[in-house]
């Protein structure tokens, strides 16, 4: 066969007697979406996407010994998860259920249990916070637009570019007709995804800013005044009209909206997705 076929990695699977006490373990110490659960068999993935775990049941699994002896079961795969505080990353591993190895071999690393037995490594690493914060910020800043991810009562999801003015890089602001599609799925869902890129660099060398949010309308609030001059500076430094209250009230034809961050995301240059704060200098 001369031609690869496409594929790629979706999960590592890790066997238990008991996939539910497992996936509830490396629920809480990933804070990962548990996308699949039947019996035998459980799926988690990262918000941001990408590869994940998964769980399946298997009674008879015995657990390695650790550090290896000859003759006993033996490690044949384990998991190595960064951390940017290692002690607070073993404090938090054990009151999720882990326990700590006897045996720590490295400075950096530290050896722990889960609750199946399954060795996994906490790993320190710096997150870039000051590089990738960086990173987010200009990408922010050079965008006019960003892609707004929504969607209906039913599930059905709806994309959509809409002019923004981002507020210290954690509020999102920007006007819309309350009958466009989006704004009817914000009525019913205000729960969205967001997503800032520059579609003009040359491929595999994109980076991203993904947002999880949750949109409320300005209306009568006292802030309304406040955020609807930001966005009006905003729009008139880059060539649009300055907006006044009565522009975005009841019965008028544009409604104005603010999306407040809950997470951020970096797509860095390796095409790892980076938890990252903005407004981190």
């Amino acid at each position: 066969m001369d031609q690869r076929p496409r594929m790629r990695v979706v999960a590592t699977v890790l066997g238990a007697p008991d996939t539910q006490v497992l996936a509830d373990f490396y629920q809480r110490l990933l804070a990962w979406d548990r996308t699949q659960d039947v019996p035998g068999w459980v799926k988690l993935r990262p918000p941001s996407g990408g590869t994940g775990l998964s769980f399946q049941h298997e009674p008879e699994f015995v657990p390695p010994v650790w550090p290896a002896t000859p003759s006993e079961q033996q490690m044949t795969s384990h998991l190595d998860i960064a951390v940017e505080d290692l002690d607070a990353g073993v404090a938090w591993a054990q009151d999720a259920g882990a326990v700590l190895a006897e045996h720590q071999p490295q400075a950096e690393v530290r050896v722990m249990f889960d609750p199946a037995g399954h060795l996994f490594c906490l790993v320190a690493r710096s997150f870039r916070g000051g590089e990738t914060s960086d990173a987010a910020r200009q990408i922010i800043d050079a965008n006019l637009y960003m892609t707004l991810g929504t969607a209906d009562q039913a599930g059905r999801p709806w994309a959509t570019p809409v002019y923004f003015a981002p507020v210290d890089y954690q509020e999102f602001l920007w006007v819309s007709e309350p009958g466009a599609r989006h704004s009817r799925n914000i009525a019913v869902r205000p729960e969205v995804g967001i997503v800032m890129f520059d579609s003009t660099v040359p491929i595999s060398t994109g980076q991203c800013v993904y947002v999880d949010a949750v949109v409320d309308e300005l209306t009568d609030s006292a802030d309304l005044g406040r955020y609807l001059e930001l966005f009006s500076d905003s729009a008139v430094a880059r060539g649009g009209r300055r907006y006044a209250p009565e522009d975005v009230a009841p019965g008028a034809v544009l409604r104005f909206y603010r999306a407040t961050a809950t997470d951020h995301w970096l797509l860095d240059e390796h095409d790892e997705r980076i938890p990252v704060d903005p407004r981190r200098r």
